[in-house]
């Protein structure tokens, strides 16, 4: 009986915690977002990803076009840097992996080749195309730069 009267005591002081807690939180009504943590796994595994990528980036990428050049399929394909970088980089620069799914990605190119026909899209006639540019240059994590001229934005 001892032990229930321990863990009624146990809750009520769980309880007595959260309504401190609550009516702290009624008196200030907002509190700023901010983000000055980043678990420590999360930056081990960013550090050595971005370590592997500097450091080897050319090395994968040259073995990964030697290894498409040699393929049956991919031989007359000619790959932009960045687009296998993409793979690779996705795949931990595991070559053979980022290899296969190049060719994964052709074989379903080359089946379903209506997913990929052209579409002409005139930007001048579109009123978000007059105020928002996607620039030319990437990060290097590849991700796009985009400029927003608001300037030239109008509701009218």
């Amino acid at each position: 009986m001892l032990r229930g009267d321990k863990w009624n005591q146990m809750e009520e002081d769980k309880r007595t915690k959260l309504e401190a807690i609550s009516n702290d939180i009624e008196e200030n009504e907002t509190y700023p977002l901010d983000f000055n943590h980043i678990p420590a796994s999360i930056r081990r595994k960013h550090e050595k990803v971005l370590h592997q990528a500097y450091k080897d980036d050319q090395k994968y990428l040259k073995e990964l076009k030697g290894m498409l050049k040699g393929h049956e399929e991919s031989k007359d394909v000619e790959f932009e840097d960045d687009f296998l970088n993409v793979y690779l980089l996705r795949n931990n620069y595991n070559v053979k992996e980022a290899f296969r799914m190049v060719l994964c990605y052709l074989d379903l190119r080359k089946k379903h080749s209506y997913l990929y026909k052209r579409i002409e899209v005139d930007f001048t006639v579109i009123p978000s195309g007059q105020y928002v540019t996607v620039l030319p240059h990437r990060h290097p994590d590849f991700s796009v730069i985009v400029l927003f001229e608001l300037g030239k934005f109008s509701i009218t």
